[in-house]
């Protein structure tokens, strides 16, 4: 987002010289304060450099005038002489007399070794007797004629002592008769630290051995100190804080390697007077220099003001396009000169402006300008481009020029442009044409300005060539030039996602691959647009018969591809592929009185029985398709044995079924369905089946997909109806009372006009009550077959015949078409129950198709009760009306006349469900 924030030139100038001329003068005044502190600091340092230069020089005189002492008690020949007679009243008489004039220099101690008697002679003078803490041993390691600070550690309490060695020597052999030691204790000493404050003019100081005081005077303590321990003899170290210097002077290096140091506090002002002096000087400062600023930014804005405002008003004038004659020239300089560039720019600009204006009216690329979706200007190019004439457009709405799908999308990029958005500034849409007929445009769109207002400016050109030419690119690419249909990389892409689909929903799926045979013999018979008038029938008729959900591709000259989606029939891909060959195989006209006839094989491979894989499966239908193509011409192969067994199994099965209900051959079973709330028998279905010697037992649900294959629907339904009609007929005679009796019936086979009639004479011929017949429409149906099913069931009702829905739940019927017909009764498949025990979403299921029917008078039967976990269940879900191999398995005749004769003693524990 832009900032609004502004400020006028005079203020900025005057503002930014006032702050830098503030800055300027503050930065002098502390650049000067810190130069005073400076220099302070350089004198604070050197007065301790010079204090410490002092300290080293009063202890230095101090040890000096002891060691006088001491050398001289050591050369008085009296001492001598005495020492070698042992006369040691005569020895303590003369060092008695030596001591006698010292002042502020007392020896602390003073003993005279011999070598073979140590502490011969003891003349000490110190109040405190500290010959324990240098016996002889230690003063024999004391190297002559230097002084020793020494501190003996094994002896409490510690005290430090400074101690000097003298040898006495035999004046004419220079024999070693004697030493004399003499020395000072350091610690608690008042001495020593006195002499240093008189001399240095301080009241606190103290005496250190390494970081510890031993002796010292004033307020001056250990921790008080700071930092400031020197770790050479030559070094000297100093501290400020505050108004107080503290000086560290090492003096002596001790017998054991440590420092023997002098610590000065002195009171230092010097710091705080620069301090103090300079707060004093800044009120006065500032007001000069806040004096000062504002009248040299006063006279800055005189001189700049006037000159300003004339350009100003000049450029105000400018930008309401007049042309106003530069302002007089004023004091500045710059000033003149940008009021005549102003101007000399402005008469190019309008010169370069309908130039440009010009230009734009005859260029060749549309171009357009609105603001608040109205029209403000369109050039000749757009105008040609949209069919209008002049003036027709300008001021009318923008949207006038697009087409209705595109407004949305175009009032979305409009809004985020205005707000500052991301959005496209070069895209692709549909406008419309004077006629309303579409036209594709690109446009590059961008931010303008209208008589100083924001505007939208689009440069627009007409794609419609370049759409037309993508489109045929994207047919090349996806799509087979000459008969239209997918290519192979379509072909594979739809694979792709068909078996990403399957994985999700559990579904199957079909690939063929058709081998035409003799097409590329009939190349050298015909002409080039022959063959392709021959392949483009060929492709026409495989499309008749795929549906529309499902692909067919071009896959090489010869070849095709076909992909069945979502299987719901094991026969299905028999019955496309057999469809496929009947009508490749008849013959094609192509003209003169001419015709080619063809064959075809077909290779299968099904997902995912075979693979999931869209190349292996291709190579797998393609293996198919060289073994039938291997036997003989116009053949199917599946590529799994268990499919081509089916396949085997189903074309026997057709050519057969026929003479088995001519001769009778077929069979009925039946299986009953009772409440489990009463046990009470409330219908049986009718199901038939048929034992064959080649194929084995052969289901009812493969009776009727070979029925519907070969076109005996019609004959089996009325052998059903006739031989279930009878049984019926037989049960009742025997004195055997069942309520109901239920067959299976196509949608196909009701939708027959002669299916009511047929019933009819079922009915009459085994004279029954038409109520005890009940009609399970057991496929599904679709909506365009509800008009025919709602005549053939109205004419049924009338009958007294009902009618029940079957494979409730896996079958496409909507709830609408369920109230389109007189279904009092519907039965849920059993895969719906099958792990119902289980699978908590199935029970969700049975029960809401339950409730569901229950609320609509229509009764419920469940399908698969095969255990008493089961029947429970169901019955707890809502279902009392129950079928499966727990109540019944399905019975010949006889066994279920005796099951109905002896109640059933299986089924005894039933009723005592509820």
């Amino acid at each position: 987002m832009q900032s609004n924030l502004s400020i006028s030139y005079n203020r900025l100038i005057v503002a930014l010289f006032a702050f830098g001329l503030i800055a300027t003068c503050f930065a002098l005044f502390w650049i000067t304060l810190l130069g005073s502190r400076s220099i302070a600091e350089h004198e604070i340092t050197r007065t301790a450099k010079s204090q410490a230069a002092l300290t080293r020089l009063v202890v230095d005189q101090y040890f000096e005038r002891l060691e006088i002492q001491i050398r001289s008690i050591a050369s008085d020949p009296d001492i001598r002489a005495a020492i070698e007679q042992k006369d040691l009243p005569t020895a303590l008489r003369i060092a008695e007399q030596a001591t006698l004039g010292l002042n502020n220099a007392v020896l602390d101690l003073l003993l005279i070794d011999l070598p073979s008697e140590p502490d011969w002679l003891d003349v000490s003078l110190g109040l405190v007797d500290i010959r324990e803490h240098i016996p002889a041993k230690i003063r024999n390691s004391f190297p002559p004629d230097l002084w020793v600070a020494f501190t003996n550690h094994d002896i409490e309490p510690e005290y430090m002592i400074a101690a000097l060695s003298v040898s006495i020597l035999h004046p004419e052999s220079g024999e070693l008769i004697g030493k004399i030691v003499g020395g000072i204790a350091i610690t608690d000493s008042y001495i020593l630290p006195g002499l240093l404050a008189d001399t240095l003019s301080v009241f606190s100081l103290g005496l250190f051995h390494e970081n510890e005081m031993v002796a010292g005077m004033g307020d001056i303590t250990t921790g008080d100190l700071p930092n400031i321990w020197p770790e050479t003899l030559g070094e000297t170290t100093s501290a400020l804080r505050g108004d107080t210097l503290y000086i560290a002077t090492p003096l002596k290096q001790t017998f054991d390697g440590h420092l023997f140091s002098a610590v000065i506090q002195q009171p230092v002002d010097t710091l705080q007077k620069v301090d103090d002096t300079y707060l004093r000087l800044f009120p006065p400062f500032l007001l000069y220099t806040l004096l000062l600023t504002i009248g040299i930014a006063l006279l800055i804005n005189k001189i700049t003001s006037g000159g300003l405002r004339s350009l100003l008003t000049y450029t105000s004038d400018l930008s309401r396009s007049n042309v106003p004659d530069p302002p007089p020239p004023g004091l500045i300089r710059e000033f003149n000169q940008l009021a005549k560039n102003f101007h000399h720019a402005f008469e190019v600009t309008l010169e370069r402006d309908a130039q440009f204006r010009e230009l734009i009216d005859d260029s060749i690329q549309g171009m357009v300008i609105h603001a608040n979706e109205k029209i403000l200007y369109i050039n000749n190019a757009l105008l040609q481009i949209l069919d209008y004439g002049a003036d027709q457009l300008v001021g009318q709405s923008i949207w006038k020029i697009y087409a209705p799908e595109e407004h949305e999308r175009m009032r979305k990029y409009r809004k985020l442009r205005l707000e500052g958005g991301v959005v496209p500034s070069v895209y692709d849409v549909k406008a419309l044409k004077k006629s309303g007929d579409p036209i594709w445009v690109e446009q590059h769109v961008r931010m303008t300005s209208w008589n100083g207002s924001p505007a939208i400016h689009a440069t627009v050109t007409d794609i419609e060539k370049r759409k037309a030419q993508e489109k045929l690119i994207e047919q090349y690419a996806d799509y087979d030039v000459l008969t239209g249909l997918p290519n192979r990389n379509l072909f594979l892409d739809r694979l792709r996602r068909n078996l990403v689909q399957q994985e999700k929903s559990n579904s199957s799926g079909a690939v063929f691959l058709i081998s035409l045979d003799q097409l590329k013999s009939a190349d050298n018979r015909f002409d080039h647009e022959t063959r392709d008038l021959i392949l483009q029938e060929l492709a026409k008729r495989i499309e008749t018969v795929v549906g529309s959900r499902d692909t067919v591709s071009r896959h090489g000259y010869d070849e095709f591809t076909v992909l069945l989606a979502d299987i719901n029939d094991d026969w299905k891909p028999k019955q496309v592929a057999q469809e496929i060959l009947q009508t490749l195989s008849k013959e094609i006209d192509v003209g003169k009185d001419k015709g080619i006839e063809l064959t075809a094989n077909i290779g299968i491979s099904v997902y995912p029985l075979d693979s999931a894989n869209e190349t292996t499966l291709l190579k797998q239908a393609e293996s198919a398709k060289d073994h039938a193509k291997s036997e003989r011409h116009n053949q199917f192969r599946f590529f799994s044995k268990q499919m081509n067994e089916k396949a085997t199994r189903a074309l026997v099965l057709e050519t057969t079924l026929g003479k088995a209900i001519d001769k009778g051959e077929l069979n009925l079973r039946f299986q009953p369905v009772i409440n489990v709330d009463t046990g009470k028998l409330i219908v049986c279905d009718a199901a038939v089946c048929w034992q064959n010697k080649q194929l084995g037992l052969v289901t009812a649900a493969e009776i009727t997909s070979a029925a519907e294959d070969a076109g005996l629907t019609q004959a089996l339904g009325r052998w059903t109806l006739q031989q279930t009609c009878a049984f019926y007929r037989s049960v009742v005679d025997e004195g055997y009372r069942l309520p109901a009796i239920s067959i299976s019936v196509s949608s196909h086979q009701c939708c027959d006009p002669e299916f009511s009639q047929t019933l009819k004479s079922a009915l009459t011929s085994a004279d029954i009550d038409p109520s005890g017949l009940r009609l399970e429409l057991s496929d599904g149906f679709t909506s365009g077959q509800i008009p025919d099913l709602q005549n053939t069931f109205s004419r049924l009702a009338g009958l007294g015949v009902k009618v029940t829905l079957g494979n409730f739940g896996i079958s496409a019927t909507s709830l609408e078409e369920l109230t389109s017909l007189p279904i009092d009764m519907l039965k849920i498949d059993r895969a719906l129950t099958d792990d119902a025990i289980q699978d908590l979403n199935r029970q969700k299921l049975v029960k809401a198709i339950t409730t569901m029917a229950n609320s609509m008078n229509i009764q419920v039967i469940c399908n698969g009760a095969d255990t008493r976990e089961v029947c429970l269940l169901l019955r707890s879900l809502g279902c009392s009306f129950v079928q499966g191999d727990y109540v019944a398995p399905p019975m010949d005749p006889s066994s279920f006349k005796k099951y109905i004769r002896e109640k059933n003693p299986k089924d005894q524990s039933i009723p005592a469900m509820g």
